[in-house]
């Protein structure tokens, strides 16, 4: 099975994740300016098996744009433009950061 690849998208910087074949794991990569995302994927679908794109899009709890969506939009337009033959996907991110603080602490607990 392929890797998907995770992007964090921000104004100046984006955030590249990348899960194991399983598609079970994520493991961070490195971050690289937006406006050079296309090459650095690229690269790095030379070195990994990468099926997918997934780009986290932020929305305000009232389920409205914010700054960050409309930028995270863009590059996903692009972006499937530049990989027509990658499946690029967005999701909403609203929650992850809450529930990745919640994991930590529930793991903290169980120690």
């Amino acid at each position: 099975m392929a890797c998907i690849l995770a992007l964090d998208v921000g104004g100046k910087r984006t955030g590249m994740a990348v899960s194991d074949e399983g598609r079970i794991f994520a493991f961070p990569l490195e971050t690289v300016p937006t406006g050079s995302i296309s090459p650095a994927i690229r690269q790095l679908m030379t070195e990994r098996n990468i099926g997918s794109i997934v780009i986290g899009i932020p929305v305000n709890l009232k389920n409205q744009e914010t700054d960050g969506t409309r930028i995270a939009l863009q590059v996903k337009q692009k972006l499937e433009k530049e990989f027509p033959n990658l499946p690029v996907s967005g999701i909403d991110e609203r929650f992850t950061s809450r529930m990745a603080k919640q994991a930590l602490l529930d793991g903290v607990a169980d120690s």
